[in-house]
């Protein structure tokens, strides 16, 4: 998917397990195979990474389109891990 098309959670304060619950629709081009997520703290002084993730679109395609399962957030470098997102994923 284009890194360029970008879709924006809203930003959940106070809590350290953030629960979003929110639906985004990507309208995929030819070629167009990868999912790029950013997971980011926001604070007062601005936002920090925690970590970023890529989903291959084909595998959700092999899976019967449709994906469920806990992605993990490698910290920067590929050291360590920020934690982990859950994403359901439908190709329709």
């Amino acid at each position: 998917m284009d890194k360029d098309y970008k879709q924006r959670t809203s930003t959940i304060k106070d809590t350290n397990s953030p629960t979003w619950n929110e639906t985004f629709n990507f309208n995929l081009l030819k070629g167009q195979d990868t999912l790029h997520l950013k997971v980011y703290d926001e604070d007062l002084v601005g936002k920090d990474s925690i970590g970023s993730a890529k989903i291959s679109l084909k595998k959700v395609q092999q899976a019967g389109g449709h994906l469920d399962e806990w992605v993990k957030l490698p910290a920067h470098l590929g050291l360590g891990s920020h934690g982990e997102i859950h994403l359901i994923l439908r190709l329709s």
